[in-house]
Formats: C-alpha cells, sequence, structure tokens
C-alpha cells in the first residue's frame, strides 16, 4: 500500500498544490488535497524517480496539516459530545438529589 498524491499539468496556483522543480524529469504541480492510498502491488506501478527531499517535506507538512485539521475537529466533537453527557449525568443526580430531599421532608 502506498499513499500518493496526484501530479498535473495544469497549475491552479491553487495553495494545495506543490511546484515541482526543474531538476526532475516529471513537471508539473503535486495536488497535495487530492491523497491516495494505492496498491501498488496489484496495479502496474513502475518506478519513475524520487522527489527532492525539500518538495517532499512541504508535501508531507501539508498533507498532515489537513489530518491534524480533522482530528482536531473530531477531538472538539467528542469533547462537546462528552460534556453533554455530564450535564445530563449532573441534572440527572440533582434531580434525584431534590427527590430525595424532598422524600426527606415527607418523612419529618
Amino acid at each position: 500500500m502506498a499513499v500518493v498524491c496526484p501530479i498535473t499539468n495544469t497549475d491552479k496556483e491553487h495553495v494545495f498544490h506543490i511546484k515541482l522543480d526543474g531538476s526532475m524529469q516529471t513537471s508539473g504541480v503535486i495536488l497535495c488535497d487530492q491523497v491516495r492510498a494505492l496498491d501498488i502491488r496489484t496495479g502496474n506501478a513502475v518506478y519513475k524517480e524520487s522527489v527532492a527531499d525539500d518538495i517532499l517535506e512541504q508535501v508531507i507538512d501539508l498533507v498532515c496539516s489537513f489530518i491534524e485539521r480533522d482530528v482536531r475537529r473530531l477531538l472538539i466533537k467528542l469533547l462537546h459530545q462528552l460534556c453533554m453527557i455530564n450535564k445530563l449525568i449532573v441534572d440527572s443526580l440533582n434531580a434525584d438529589a431534590v427527590k430525595m430531599m424532598r422524600i426527606n421532608l415527607l418523612i419529618k
């Protein structure tokens, strides 16, 4: 399995696209917002060339920022749900406490 980003020669100067430098045979821009997971063993994938380390680092940073943002959103949503559950539990406990106080008053 490999995680890949497609490359196109159509440069729309999008902030999520990283330009390849002239040091490679392949030209164009890397579409970091179009990440794919491919099983390269079952396809007809052939190694052509490697991207420069500085470009690879830019791609990894950008892709990781998407993942971090999505994880952050998920955590915020989970925390919100936990707060709602805690509020329900506290409200339930408070209601039970009020019932107990009423019962105690009735007994006395």
